[in-house]
């Protein structure tokens, strides 16, 4: 829920704008990114290695963009 509200009231982000999340394969950026795709923002993230690439490939958050920063 912190997330949420810091998304709202800090970012004013809303449905259909854009994020980029470092580490998207992270337990705190995988959360992220499932929770931007919960409301309905698009995202594009970076990750450390093609292994990493491939599993956010196969959770299927929405993510526009991955890229490898390896």
């Amino acid at each position: 829920m912190w997330f949420i509200h810091t998304m709202e009231y800090y970012t004013n982000i809303k449905k259909n704008e854009t994020v980029l999340i470092h580490g998207g394969a992270s337990g705190i950026g995988s959360t992220a990114l499932s929770l931007c795709h919960a409301m309905g923002i698009q995202t594009f993230s970076t990750v450390g290695s093609e292994e990493k690439v491939e599993k956010l490939r196969d959770v299927r958050y929405g993510i526009k963009w991955i890229g490898d920063l390896v």
